[in-house]
């Protein structure tokens, strides 16, 4: 969906846009209008006047716009050519209805993607790529495409360019598949994450360390999507102009801020499952208010309720002096009654009064020995200040 909001205050208008084929045909369009209507996308035709824009996806330089605001802190609309006054547009549906609905000069079929390959998780050997590619499909205009191929696959940073019907996925790792079709002179590509795991004492992807979410399923029907799969796993170290430390383990973590779930409403995620092996103790990474581990049997039967207790909204943005808010600590669970067992988890996001956010990271479900909890902690840069502190590991019970 396209939005155009004008904020009052700062007197400047901004386009953000997901990334799907009508937003793109839009934006398309609108700057082929543009050059049309004055001969020159930077031009300084009477009518149209310079404006600072944050444009999230839109080619670089496009800077000039139909002078036509239809009020202040109102949404408006942009219109090719001569200035127009005759509509305001109060909501985004009717903005939308006029793009949708807009007499196009040109024919605008696209090869696009209508189904996606989902992540995989398969046992260590060798796997035939080729046979996960069927549930792919693609369309330019009305006619539906088919012949899709693996492109490539990078893994450990070497890119593999064959042996796609009996890869070598012997040594365990998240294998990035890059998979594509071509049309008409177009060409369209798409990537999904194969985890070959050699024993099932870890679930698949506990780090989040593919950069998204294989290995875990979704339990909300309101999780954002991109590209066919589920978002949320994110890369970064601190968060806000005070640059508060998440304590991200590796490259990527879960981010309750970044998967579309509104801040009221709950969501989880499940692991693949795990046969309960060492020493019987478990340990992930959490923050935020709302963040929580539940830990089940195969059959469903939940064996333990887990809920981080560092959230403290106080003396920001200072950790040393006692606050916390996205910053994940490592909790420890024992869970060795259960050894032997199939179990999964699911990270979870619950009802909780106040600041309702939840994060994780780094869930490792194998211990050959116990973890040394009571003497290892994690050391990260202080909100603010960027000195050291340390958050001590936990042994939830």
């Amino acid at each position: 969906m396209l939005y155009l909001a004008f904020d009052e205050g700062k007197g400047f208008w901004h386009r953000t846009a997901q990334k799907n084929y009508r937003t793109r045909k839009c934006i398309t369009v609108l700057r082929t209008q543009l050059i049309w209507k004055t001969g020159n996308l930077n031009g300084g035709r009477r009518g149209l006047r310079k404006v600072p824009c944050s444009l999230t996806g839109v080619p670089h330089g496009w800077n000039t716009v139909q002078k036509n605001l239809v009020c202040p802190g109102r949404l408006f609309q942009l219109v090719c050519g001569l200035p127009y006054n005759s509509a305001s547009y109060d909501d985004l549906t009717t903005l939308l209805n006029y793009y949708n609905n807009y007499p196009y000069p040109v024919p605008l079929a696209a090869l696009v993607m209508n189904s996606y390959v989902q992540h995989k998780v398969v046992d260590c050997g060798n796997i035939d790529l080729t046979g996960f590619i069927a549930d792919a499909k693609a369309s330019y205009g009305d006619t539906e495409v088919t012949g899709f191929e693996i492109l490539k696959v990078n893994f450990g940073g070497t890119e593999y360019t064959d042996g796609f019907s009996s890869f070598d996925m012997s040594v365990p790792g998240c294998y990035n598949v890059t998979y594509g079709i071509s049309y008409e002179g177009k060409s369209i590509e798409a990537n999904f994450t194969v985890v070959a795991m050699s024993n099932h004492n870890s679930v698949a992807n506990g780090g989040f360390e593919s950069g998204n979410l294989a290995g875990w399923t979704v339990l909300n029907d309101k999780w954002s999507y991109v590209d066919g799969h589920a978002a949320g796993v994110i890369s970064a170290e601190n968060y806000w102009g005070e640059a508060l430390p998440y304590n991200q383990a590796g490259n990527y973590h879960l981010d309750g801020w970044n998967n579309g779930i509104e801040e009221g409403d709950t969501w989880a995620v499940r692991s693949t499952n795990f046969t309960l092996s060492g020493s019987g103790f478990i340990s992930l990474r959490m923050g935020g208010h709302a963040a929580a581990v539940r830990v089940y049997k195969v059959d469903g039967t939940e064996v333990g309720h887990y809920a981080q207790n560092r959230f403290c909204d106080v003396n920001f943005p200072s950790l040393a002096a006692g606050g916390s808010w996205a910053d994940m600590g490592t909790y420890v669970i024992d869970l060795s009654e259960y050894l032997g067992e199939d179990l999964y988890i699911e990270l979870c996001d619950e009802q909780v009064d106040g600041w309702a956010h939840a994060f994780f990271d780094e869930v490792v479900t194998y211990y050959e020995q116990a973890p040394d909890y009571s003497n290892n902690a994690d050391t990260v840069p202080d909100g603010g200040t960027g000195e050291e502190v340390t958050i001590p590991w936990q042994l939830l019970e």
